[in-house]
């Protein structure tokens, strides 16, 4: 297995911001890769395609919220190219957020 020190320099293999507002996905800021699309599925659920052919992979998600209001994002899903995420409030309820940050680790 690979240490830390071995893989250090690798950067992500993808990382986007798209906006995520209940009128669904408009636009997908493609920060590093290519190819990546969001599909907002219902409030607080979005699947993000990938197409990286596998499920090893790390992936983090952070909602950028209104102010005052605060989200989790959790995977609740993965495949080889996509994923499904939900955006909760803390009391567990499916919220939409303005904008998703994710940054994806091949």
């Amino acid at each position: 297995m690979p240490s830390a020190r071995q893989v250090t320099g690798v950067g992500p293999r993808h990382a986007f911001i798209f906006d995520a507002d209940s009128g669904g996905v408009d636009t997908v800021d493609q920060v590093v890769g290519v190819d990546i699309s969001a599909t907002r599925t219902g409030t607080g659920l979005y699947t993000i395609t990938h197409n990286l052919g596998k499920t090893a992979y790390c992936a983090t998600f952070t909602a950028e919220m209104a102010a005052g209001n605060e989200a989790l994002v959790t995977i609740v899903g993965r495949s080889g190219n996509t994923m499904d995420i939900r955006l909760e409030t803390v009391g567990g309820s499916a919220v939409d957020a303005a904008f998703v940050h994710g940054v994806i680790y091949d």
